[in-house]
């Protein structure tokens, strides 16, 4: 089967933020804020490894590519700062 015969996959829903694992949730919501992976892991005292990993997931499970992809589907609506009463600082590194 040549690629151009093979069905063309269906992009998948806008990602349901109440379904998500709470660590994808709160990896994905700071990585839509723009933090990187060494930012994200330091917010959420975890590894950078780990960041990565539950992004590879949330782009498998979404069928998307890119941050800017998981900010069109995720950003889509209000963030996690905008409903609750914690903000990050812009680097996510208040703390340190």
């Amino acid at each position: 089967m040549t690629p151009s015969q093979r069905p063309r996959r269906q992009p998948r829903p806008p990602v349901c933020r109440h379904t998500s694992p709470p660590q994808e949730h709160s990896i994905a919501e700071l990585v839509v804020q723009g933090l990187t992976n060494r930012e994200t892991a330091r917010h959420l005292f975890i590894a950078e490894k780990t960041v990565q990993y539950h992004l590879t997931r949330i782009y498998s499970k979404f069928a998307i590519r890119s941050r800017t992809e998981l900010a069109r589907v995720y950003g889509a609506g209000a963030s996690h700062a905008e409903t609750t009463e914690w903000a990050i600082h812009p680097l996510g590194m208040e703390d340190f």
